[in-house]
């Protein structure tokens, strides 16, 4: 092995370990941040879905909390016609982020989104709560431009 090979395989350890690290010290020092992933893979989850008009699927996936609010029906519509106005999602970019922990009550994570949409692009904001079965599910969602 030639010393420009063991150079550059100390400098691919060095950066994988430093990475490593990095990724450790960001867990310890942002308590909440693999709240923050798992719920912005929802938010994946639930743009694919209105893509494809998945709109039972969403609502079968809410929180209990909004459930109360808003009947199926409802929610359906409202989504149909979000999706006219708007069209397919394309991209997304977090703008911020917010986990909260109440004296009383449930974990909340808070995630503001700019989101593009085929039409407009528009902000979004999901407040997410554990639910019975310990996923993270949307228990209220608004948006605006």
């Amino acid at each position: 092995m030639s010393k420009y090979n063991r150079y550059q395989l100390s400098f691919q350890k060095l950066f994988v370990g430093i990475a490593a690290l990095l990724l450790s010290i960001t867990c310890f020092a942002f308590p909440g941040s693999e709240d923050v992933a798992q719920v912005t893979k929802e938010i994946d989850v639930y743009h694919a879905r209105q893509n494809d008009m998945k709109f039972k699927e969403i609502y079968n996936d809410l929180h209990s909390d909004i459930k109360k609010v808003i009947p199926e029906k409802e929610f359906v519509d409202h989504l149909a016609k979000f999706k006219e106005s708007y069209g397919l999602y394309e991209s997304g970019l977090l703008i911020k982020s917010t986990v909260s922990d109440a004296v009383f009550g449930e974990r909340k994570v808070i995630i503001l989104y700019r989101s593009k949409y085929a039409k407009e692009t528009i902000k979004e904001e999901f407040t997410f709560k554990k639910s019975g079965d310990g996923k993270w599910a949307i228990a209220k969602y608004a948006y605006g431009i």
